[in-house]
């Protein structure tokens, strides 16, 4: 699995009005670009599940 930086559009752009430009956001997520907003969208079963890892790490690293 790769990682790397999607130049699409996501409606979780709402959360940020009314924020300044210092506010901390991150959007990621399993997937590829070129999957993405078609009618036969997937994921891939195995990066699915390595994000079960990965958010859990973030959250557990957060809350240290």
């Amino acid at each position: 699995m790769s990682v790397k930086g999607s130049p699409g559009v996501t409606d979780a752009s709402n959360l940020l009005r009314g924020k300044n430009d210092s506010f901390p956001f991150m959007m990621f997520g399993p997937g590829e670009t070129k999957m993405a907003h078609k009618t036969d969208e997937y994921v891939w079963k195995d990066y699915y599940f390595a994000f079960f890892d990965i958010y859990k790490e973030l959250i557990l690293g957060l809350a240290k």
